[in-house]
């Protein structure tokens, strides 16, 4: 009975931290209270029909990882974001991941203290087997949490082909494990070392093709990503120019018209014509506030520039942009980096208040100060709606989410040159976000 608790109990730890493990890299679906409710009924199921499919006695079989690897994978879309192909990845590498540290924990065991006891662990029950299975456990667990730490990255960063040959590595890497293990309990030893030797070569090879496959395929991929982040900029870039241009244009205009407005004004008033004075400058006036003219914030033109184009766009959208900014002439962020910055961010707000129907609720704040060598930024918009779910995860709305995606990840890289940091949250019916900016903490890759 007790060996049968302990069996129960470690499965179902198994199955918890396999299933926390995919909402990690993967996402969750609900909040946190159902989330962690749903997860421990499934974690029961799965490792209850695992129990009763499979022989308790035999700690490692490939009937262990194929069943370990499917069933939760496919229990894991009734809580998890995510694919199919990416729980069952998770899935497999864990259980190759439990046989490595299972083999490790046996055979340093029986090296250093107790002789035969990896085959007692495996092939018996009792003291020895339970004693392991526990320590095993809490070594699992150990190394999640060290995991979860550490692992910077998400299912989503890597592609179907990558897991498709992570999967296919991961099985004959169990594979390799499984035939060693069961060749050190052979009785003909020349056999035995034999498989040993086939076994390590081809978990070497496999370990190396999967490390060189790994390392191209991120550095293409991190090349094609800044290809597109680069073009992406560009057109940016030529966007803002050419609003600017049309903006200056606009100014040179009236300007030009400047004389004749006066010399009608002028017209009107000596013939007392006050109420066609008075409508004349209301048209004028809206025409003006239409197309703005140029303004000066900072007295640094790149940021002049960019907050002219941006507050000309949004009043062309019937969009209310407020700015009140302070920005250091010595600054030694580049141009092109403030550009980035301001101008996603900016657009970012403009494209959410469009959503907005009522043009009255449309508005745009822009806050730039700086003190102590520091340039905080904050801007707030309106939105038509909370843009972060349960989980606090932010979504973006927009059909093209990757142009999304790339804006965001240029501000991050132009943030990480100076140390910066990026915060966005929901306040009081607006969404705000937070930037801050180290003048003199330049990464040393900048310098």
């Amino acid at each position: 009975m007790i060996n049968f608790c302990i069996e129960t109990g470690v499965t179902i730890c198994e199955e918890i931290v396999l299933l926390s493990l995919i909402e990690f890299l993967c996402g969750k679906k609900y909040g946190k209270l159902k989330q962690t409710g749903i997860k421990i009924i499934v974690a029961i199921a799965v490792a209850a029909f695992i129990i009763w499919m499979n022989n308790t006695v035999s700690l490692f079989s490939f009937l262990t990882l194929i069943i370990g690897s499917f069933i939760p994978a496919f229990a894991a879309k009734l809580f998890c974001s995510g694919k199919f192909i990416q729980f069952m990845s998770i899935s497999i590498m864990y259980f190759l991941a439990i046989t490595i540290v299972d083999i490790l924990i046996l055979f340093i065991t029986e090296y250093f203290f107790i002789q035969n006891f990896a085959e007692t662990a495996l092939t018996t029950t009792g003291l020895e087997r339970n004693s392991f299975i526990i320590f095993s456990k809490i070594m699992l667990v150990s190394l999640y949490f060290i995991f979860t730490k550490l692992f910077k990255y998400k299912a989503k960063d890597f592609s179907t082909k990558m897991l498709i040959f992570l999967d296919c590595s991961s099985v004959l890497y169990y594979v390799c494990l499984n035939v060693v293990l069961e060749s050190i309990f052979s009785d003909n030893i020349t056999t035995a070392k034999n498989s040993i030797i086939v076994s390590l070569l081809f978990m070497i090879v496999f370990l190396v093709s999967s490390i060189i496959f790994i390392k191209r395929y991120s550095d293409e991929k991190q090349r094609r990503n800044n290809y597109k982040m680069a073009e992406y900029q560009k057109d940016i870039l030529e966007k803002n120019y050419l609003s600017l241009n049309e903006m200056y244009k606009t100014n040179a205009r009236n300007m030009h018209d400047y004389r004749n407005h006066v010399l009608t004004l002028q017209g009107l008033i000596h013939n007392k014509k006050y109420d066609n004075a008075e409508k004349y400058l209301d048209e004028l006036y809206t025409e003006i506030n239409k197309d703005r003219l140029v303004r000066t914030y900072t007295g640094v033109e790149i940021v002049d520039a960019v907050l002219n184009v941006k507050v000309n766009d949004a009043a062309r959208n019937n969009i209310n942009m407020d700015v009140n900014a302070s920005y250091p002439n010595d600054s030694r962020i580049k141009q092109t980096d403030i550009c980035a910055i301001l101008g996603n961010l900016i657009d970012n707000a403009i494209e959410a208040c469009l959503k907005i129907d009522d043009e009255r609720m449309r508005l745009v704040l822009v806050r730039i100060s700086y003190s102590n060598n520091i340039v905080f930024i904050k801007i707030k918009n309106s939105v038509l709606s909370n843009p972060f779910d349960e989980t606090m995860t932010l979504e973006t709305t927009k059909e093209d989410k990757q142009a999304h995606g790339l804006g965001l990840t240029i501000v991050k890289n132009a943030l990480e040159k100076y140390s910066g940091d990026l915060s966005q949250s929901f306040i009081d019916d607006m969404f705000v976000t937070e930037v801050i900016l180290y003048c003199n903490n330049i990464t040393d890759s900048e310098k």
